[in-house]
């Protein structure tokens, strides 16, 4: 269990919003852009939903969901290099 960070709901548009509310198989995966992570499999309407490090939900995130430890604010987590 954990927190996360991920866009505000916009009627599931790609790229712009989160993904609906519900229960999702996750498969591990690796590329050569995004290393290790996770692909969130069979939401109906979307492909690619990614389960991937990020600090700032819309600077970083285009529909994924990012892990944090620590929420700073709405779609945001404190950065641990920074503190900011």
């Amino acid at each position: 269990m954990c927190n996360t960070i991920e866009l505000p709901w916009l009627r599931n548009q790609r790229n712009i919003s989160c993904i609906p509310e519900g229960r999702y198989e996750l498969k591990k995966r690796v590329t050569k852009k995004r290393g290790q992570h996770l692909l969130v499999v069979n939401v109906k309407g979307r492909d690619g939903i990614l389960i991937h490090p990020a600090n700032n939900a819309l600077k970083e995130l285009r529909g994924c969901i990012a892990p944090v430890t620590t929420l700073t604010g709405p779609g945001k987590r404190q950065s641990i290099e920074t503190g900011e």
